[in-house]
């Protein structure tokens, strides 16, 4: 008999739970010329779930999240910005084990007004395969 596979969610909005989070997060941005500089950044997330409600649910796994980047960005001109930004993350679950993913980002920016900007990104996500436990 084919064991069942185990699909983890890190927001399950579809079903009745209730849960808590917590997160932090800090940035460092270091100029290197009056167009040029670096973004340093890690963040962290906690979600518990209460167990009364979910049970031994595989689907909601209690979780720490990790996350890193750094970016590099150019002020092509006043209004321009072109970037390019790595980021990782990892989750671990209660009872299963960690996921590792690595993202390669290209940005690009464009403030249309004072009080409009125009933000887009381009992705390639590798999901490393899970360590389980």
């Amino acid at each position: 008999m084919a064991k069942a596979r185990r699909e983890l969610i890190f927001e399950p909005m579809l079903l009745k739970n209730s849960s808590r989070s917590n997160s932090a997060k800090a940035d460092l941005e270091v100029d290197l010329t009056q167009r040029s500089y670096l973004t340093f950044g890690v963040a962290s997330a906690i979600r518990r779930y209460q167990r009364d409600e979910v049970g031994d649910s595989p689907f909601f796994q209690n979780q720490d999240r990790l996350e890193g980047h750094f970016a590099y960005s150019y002020k092509a001109n006043k209004r321009n910005t072109l970037g390019a930004e790595y980021r990782m993350y990892q989750n671990d679950y209660r009872d299963f084990g960690m996921v590792r993913a690595h993202t390669a980002l290209f940005t690009y920016s464009v403030e249309v007004s004072s009080s409009f900007k125009l933000a887009m990104e381009a992705a390639k996500a590798t999901l490393l395969e899970p360590i389980m436990k």
